[in-house]
């Protein structure tokens, strides 16, 4: 029966137009006697690749408590950059002089680098990550492997609300990190704000100018960025003068060889990254585009469950009864089953892609 499943599997990759009901794809599983989603064989395996080529001898991923003293150093190095630790820190205005400024930020991330501190984090939140992570999930792995890419330019990567995105976005950031000599930026919640605060502009609109100055003096330097935007776009590339400064950011990443992140919910929200400005722009070559591809599996959802003393009385087993998202693929968001043992709230079941 497994044999059959991965026909179904081959069959569907090799043969777009060729769908398996979903219906019949869940008695599949269920005869099988499969508990867990599987994995596409196209994906899974490069990003195994990708993890073991990471992790080198030593097999290992980062402890727990090594990632909160990454993430929490990160945070501050944040709050450094930007001066809001102290009130202070020269922003740029319209008519300054553009290369001038550029060149202190050269600087700045110079020094940050010579204080061995590769990686800083708009928002570290701390308070909301969960004090044992959930590791070498499928959505991490696919952060691990995009992050080590050497191809330039402006990525998008998608994965449905509530499977941990952000969460693997900091592993995965922190992770490749603490493995490489790169430069990590992750910048979340408003395009805006983050973009004024990591160029240190007064308004967004000198973004662009900035950033291409900006990504020249690091490759003089040879310095590579990884620029990670996560959750910033949720509804796609807006019309306008984001639109622009984007393009001239996807420009000047493709050009200097750095690289700009950008994660997303939906596969329409990546490809308005895709269509933005040629071959500098792209939804990242190991996405898997199976809806539903980035749930968690069982093992997965049990480690969650596992790191919550509260549980309103109930056991695992009744846990993962009643938070197994309801359709055709089935698999567990985090977000859910949190949101159910916190609050009781079942899952709905989502709307057809």
């Amino acid at each position: 029966m497994v044999a059959v499943l991965l026909i179904a599997c081959h069959v569907r990759n090799r043969y777009p137009n060729f769908t398996v009901p979903r219906a019949a794809e869940a008695r599949l599983r269920r005869r099988a006697g499969l508990e867990d989603m599987f994995r596409d064989p196209a994906t899974e395996a490069p990003l195994q690749g990708a993890l073991s080529g990471l992790l080198g001898m030593a097999g290992q991923l980062q402890k727990a408590t090594d990632f909160f003293n990454s993430l929490n150093a990160a945070g501050e190095a944040w709050q450094q950059w930007t001066g809001l630790q102290t009130g202070t820190g020269a922003m740029y205005k319209i008519g300054d002089n553009i290369s001038k400024h550029a060149s202190s930020l050269v600087q700045m991330l110079e020094k940050n680098i010579q204080n061995r501190s590769n990686i800083i984090v708009s928002d570290a939140q701390t308070a909301r990550l969960p004090s044992d992570p959930v590791r070498k999930t499928h959505l991490e792995k696919l952060m691990l492997a995009v992050l080590r890419e050497k191809t330039p330019g402006m990525t998008a990567i998608y994965a449905e609300a509530g499977t941990g995105k952000s969460v693997a976005t900091l592993l995965a950031a922190t992770e490749v990190a603490n493995r490489t000599t790169d430069f990590f930026v992750v910048l979340q919640n408003d395009l805006s704000d983050a973009l004024r605060l990591f160029f240190r502009i007064a308004e967004v609109s000198s973004a662009a100018a900035i950033a291409s100055s900006f990504f020249l003096g690091l490759e003089q330097k040879s310095i590579k960025l990884r620029l990670v935007f996560d959750n910033v776009l949720d509804g796609g590339v807006p019309a306008g003068a984001e639109k622009d400064i984007l393009t001239a950011l996807a420009r000047g990443a493709s050009e200097h060889g750095h690289q700009v992140l950008f994660t997303m919910k939906d596969e329409k929200a990546a490809e308005s990254i895709a269509g933005l400005n040629g071959d500098t722009t792209f939804v990242a070559e190991l996405q898997d585009t199976r809806h539903g591809a980035y749930r968690w599996t069982k093992a997965e959802t049990e480690k969650l469950i596992g790191t919550f003393k509260h549980r309103n009385g109930m056991d695992t087993a009744a846990i993962l009864k009643a938070s197994q998202i309801p359709d055709g693929i089935g698999g567990w968001r985090p977000r859910t089953t949190k949101l159910f043992m916190k609050y009781g709230r079942k899952p709905s079941a989502p709307p057809k892609p």
